[in-house]
């Protein structure tokens, strides 16, 4: 049958979500490092042993929510280097080991190479 847009929009993020963990090893297998922990945001980092990493962030605001996290000197992510997300578009830039997320609300996004 058809599908309401609430349903299209959770089976749309359901795929995404499981491509990206069938894509990134770090989902499936990967060591969790908390980046961030707020009242409505949560950012953290899974590494596998071989330094593949994913970054994962979200939000609990209505409103959406602009996040700036450091990431720590053990994330093996290079100054410049571009992530991508792999739940929708866009993409964060590390810049002096610093990432800016913006989410929509009760957003989430997975960054990965």
């Amino acid at each position: 049958a058809t599908l309401s847009a609430e349903e299209q929009k959770t089976l749309t993020l359901t795929k995404a979500l499981g491509k990206a963990r069938a894509e990134l090893p770090a989902l499936r297998r990967g060591d969790y490092r908390t980046v961030l922990a707020e009242e409505d945001a949560l950012v953290f980092a899974r590494t596998t042993s071989d330094g593949k990493t994913a970054l994962v962030a979200l939000t609990t605001n209505p409103s959406g929510r602009t996040i700036t996290a450091t990431l720590p000197v053990s994330l093996p992510v290079a100054n410049g280097q571009k992530l991508k997300n792999r739940l929708g578009t866009g993409e964060v830039t590390v810049t002096d080991r610093t990432v800016n997320i913006t989410l929509e609300g009760r957003g989430a996004a997975i960054f990965a190479p």
